[in-house]
């Protein structure tokens, strides 16, 4: 068994290092995402099964288009909306500001 360093060292010349810092990339792109859902109210549960079924489309894997999607997914556009319901009200101005906050300080961490 082999400590992370060493394990990646071993997987980017198996696979190359490319491929491993694309999965990298990846990874991290959907903890943001993640991260971003549960600061905007939505539980663990919903942001995990959101980018699960994500996963299993062909969604991109940048910031931006992946949590539009994840608000689609959580946040239907077909749905009704009431102006109490703040799910369907609120959430997609926010990600807009959030979307903006990010492009515009930035940095690639929340």
């Amino acid at each position: 068994m082999l400590c992370s360093p060493h394990n990646l060292d071993s997987a980017r010349k198996a696979f190359g290092a490319s491929y491993v810092d694309a999965k990298i990339e990846k990874r991290e792109t959907r903890a943001k995402v993640y991260r971003a859902l549960c600061v905007m109210g939505f539980s663990k549960t919903e942001a995990r099964r959101a980018l699960q079924k994500l996963s299993e489309n062909d969604v991109s894997d940048e910031f931006e288009p992946l949590i539009r999607a994840a608000l689609d997914v959580l946040v239907p556009s077909k749905t009704v909306m009431r102006v109490s319901d703040s799910r369907s009200v609120s959430y997609r101005r926010r990600v807009g500001n959030l979307v903006a906050r990010w492009r515009s300080s930035g940095a690639r961490e929340w």
